[in-house]
Order: C-alpha cells, then sequence, then structure tokens
C-alpha cells in the first residue's frame, strides 16, 4: 500500500482549521458585542455591570472592564438581566440600537422597546426563578402604571414704548398600562395691553382649554379612543366649544426616541357664541395624529393636529395644531418653543379665521 506524502499533515491541518472555525462559530452565536465611543467593538460574553464598570469574557483576552460612560449600546444574543433606576428589571436577549440605547423584545402588547443605557443601573447574570414568559420590565412599569406629565409656563412683559404682558400655562399628565392608556391636557394663554394715555390694561387674548382621552388596545398598535375636549375664548365671544368624539387609533411606532399614532373617529360639536345668544350643534368627523421624534440628545420635536370638519359640510370645519421643539437642560427641566394655531373656517362675524400664538417658555417634567 502506498501513502501519499503529507497527507497525515494536510488531514491534521484540516481538522484543527475545522474545531476553530466550528469553536469561533459556536462563540459568534453565544457572543455579546460592546460598541464603544471611539468606534472599537468588543466581542464576547456579557458578564456584569456594577454602576461603573461593564465587564464582559472574551475568548480571546478574557475578562475585560469597560468603563460604563465609554459605552454607546451593546448587544447579547444570551437573556442577560438588566436592573433600571427605576427599580424594576427586565430579563431577555439585548439588541443594539442607535447610541445611547439598546433594544429588548417585550411580551403581551410589546413587541419591542427602547431603553436608554443611562437608566441602566445594574447588569447580571439571570435569575433562575423567572420564568422567561415574564413579562418586560417596561409592560411591568405600566402595569404599575405610574402617572406621568410636565408643566411649562411663560411670561413676557415690555414697557416703555409699549406697555404689555403675556402668558400661557401649559400641563400634561397621562398614564400607560399594557392594554389602555389615560391622558390629560390643559392650556391657558393671556396678553394685556395698556396705552400711554390708558389707565388700566385691556385683554387682548383670553383663552384656554382643557381635555381627556382614553385608549383602550386591541393589539399591540390598533386601539379604541373615546376624546373630550372643552374650549373657551373671552375675546372672540366663545363662552364654550364643547368637543366629544370616538374611533380608532393606530399606534405605529411607541419608543423614547421616536412615537407617532394616528386616530379617525366621529363626534359631536355644540358651540356657544356670548353673541349669538344660543348654542350651535352639529355633527363632526375627527382626524388627527400625534408625534414625538428625539432630534438631538438633548432636544425634543413634537407635533400635533386636530382637524374636525361637520359631517354636513367638510368645508366647515376647526383645525388646531401644535408645534413644540424642547431642548432639556436636565433630565428634567426643559426650555421650549411652541406655535399654536387654531383655524375656523366659518367664523363670527368681525373675527378672524386664524389665531396664531408663538410662545417661548420653561417646564419640567415629573
Amino acid at each position: 500500500m502506498s501513502v501519499k506524502r503529507g497527507s497525515g499533515r494536510a488531514s491534521w491541518v484540516r481538522l484543527i482549521v475545522t474545531c476553530v472555525c466550528a469553536f469561533g462559530f459556536i462563540s459568534a452565536v453565544e457572543a455579546g458585542v460592546v460598541h464603544l465611543d471611539n468606534g472599537d467593538r468588543i466581542t464576547g460574553k456579557i458578564k456584569s455591570l456594577d454602576g461603573e464598570k461593564l465587564v464582559i469574557v472574551s475568548d480571546m483576552v478574557g475578562e475585560v472592564s469597560i468603563p460604563w460612560e465609554h459605552v454607546e449600546t451593546f448587544s447579547s444574543d444570551e437573556p442577560v438581566r438588566l436592573e433600571l433606576e427605576d427599580g424594576s428589571s427586565v430579563q431577555q436577549p439585548v439588541a443594539s440600537d442607535e447610541a445611547g440605547h439598546v433594544k429588548i423584545s417585550g411580551a403581551g402588547v410589546l413587541e419591542e422597546q427602547t431603553i436608554n443605557i443611562s437608566k441602566i443601573k445594574e447588569i447580571g447574570e439571570p435569575k433562575a426563578e423567572k420564568a422567561a414568559e415574564e413579562i418586560s420590565a417596561l409592560e411591568r412599569e405600566k402595569q404599575r402604571a405610574p402617572w406621568k406629565g410636565d408643566i411649562g409656563l411663560g411670561f413676557s412683559a415690555t414697557r416703555g414704548n409699549s406697555n404689555t404682558n403675556t402668558g400661557n400655562f401649559d400641563l400634561t399628565l397621562g398614564r400607560r398600562r399594557p392594554d389602555d392608556r389615560l391622558g390629560f391636557e390643559a392650556n391657558y394663554i393671556f396678553s394685556e395691553e395698556k396705552g400711554d394715555d390708558d389707565e388700566d390694561y385691556e385683554k387682548t387674548t383670553d383663552r384656554g382649554h382643557i381635555a381627556g382621552k382614553y385608549d383602550y388596545f386591541f393589539s399591540q398598535k390598533l386601539y379604541g379612543f373615546g376624546h373630550g375636549r372643552v374650549g373657551r375664548d373671552q375675546i372672540a365671544d366663545l363662552d364654550s366649544r364643547v368637543l366629544l368624539d370616538s374611533g380608532l387609533g393606530y399606534q405605529w411606532v411607541e419608543s423614547e426616541p421616536f412615537s407617532f399614532l394616528t386616530e379617525a373617529g366621529l363626534g359631536w360639536q355644540v358651540e356657544d357664541y356670548e353673541a349669538a345668544g344660543e348654542d350651535t350643534s352639529a355633527a363632526t368627523a375627527r382626524a388627527g395624529y400625534d408625534l414625538s421624534k428625539l432630534l438631538l440628545e438633548w432636544l425634543t420635536f413634537k407635533h400635533t393636529t386636530d382637524y374636525y370638519p361637520l359631517l354636513e359640510d367638510f368645508g366647515n370645519y376647526f383645525l388646531t395644531t401644535k408645534a413644540e421643539l424642547r431642548a432639556y437642560y436636565t433630565e428634567r427641566i426643559y426650555s421650549n418653543f411652541q406655535v399654536r394655531m387654531d383655524y375656523e373656517s366659518d367664523p363670527p362675524p368681525d373675527r378672524d379665521s386664524t389665531d396664531m400664538f408663538y410662545i417661548l417658555g420653561a417646564g419640567v417634567e415629573f
């Protein structure tokens, strides 16, 4: 029998290469990846975080400690336990996201949620007593239904050639649970001015509204809603405008960096103008959207629009819209610039169709 020279060595080489590739494939399947702020990536098993150092175990260099402040995002194919600053926790695989965030797959009505890594205080091994189907930390946070909101204020005054005072107040309040969402809002704007020969100030703006809405989710994205809004405008002689409507909404995206929903429904409108001395009421439709987008780490853009046409005449409608830029100084304190517009296609005699407001203010989230 003849033996080809070198065939034994080649077989050993192929065997070693195969084993190395197989080992590398298995490691890659189970690996986590840490993305650093200098562009580097470290692959290995994510082991722990104590608030300052992220520990990752790499097959090549062993255990590595990375300053948490230099971590942009990370991923882990294996479940890890994340303890959040609010006391809640999540235990499942993690996917990398844009800088400063990670993604987790939820359960129940939540498919995927984004977590700001600054809210992660500890990372550890999964606890054996937790079942795989346990709801995520964010969903459990919603089950506890914490109330969240913000209060905003603005004021300006001029003296000299003109004497004016202008102010506004904004309040939003809401809570989100796995199957429903409840929200309230209030707004008031006033302005007054005094001429050189006048003794008293004369009001030029005196208007406000309150509103509430309840959403019930039939699925992760589709929900039904009931909505009510009551507004008044003393300068326009509008004693009250009551809008009640219900319909369907669709939550296209719901996350901290980006949220967008659309709604449509039917309702009823009642208006009471002091000058007319009588109420008018009519059936209406309603269409609207609500958008919130994180532009920069410290800057958020918000935009909402609601359109109320009369069912008997779609050319007769009321439109309200608001655009806001919100700049954060801290995690909760911000300054903002708002542009508000109310448009009424068929205003009372001697009244303009459009009211525009440009508001600079500050606020705090809670």
